[in-house]
């Protein structure tokens, strides 16, 4: 499988993203789709990514129902732990 050339920007984006919001996009909310395609989908997700940044509201948030306050108290809480796989 190739990497889709927009792959690199949509993954800037999405440090983008994390910047802004203090957690990374996994999937299922990064689809597959960004990185090898259809190129569709992944304009799809792109524009999603693009109004987040836009708005500075996490929209995936609202469509996936997760709450990112939450995800940002967990991730701060569980800073120094390491796991050993």
């Amino acid at each position: 499988m190739r990497i889709i050339e927009s792959y690199l920007r949509v993954a800037e984006k999405a440090d983008t993203f994390s910047d802004i919001f203090g957690y990374r996009l996994v999937a299922p909310i990064f689809p597959v789709a960004a990185i090898y395609g259809p190129q569709e989908e992944s304009d799809i997700f792109e524009a999603k990514l693009d109004k987040c940044i836009k708005d500075q509201y996490d929209y995936f948030a609202d469509e996936y129902g997760y709450d990112s306050d939450e995800k940002r108290r967990r991730l701060q809480r569980e800073k120094y732990v390491f796991y050993d796989c």
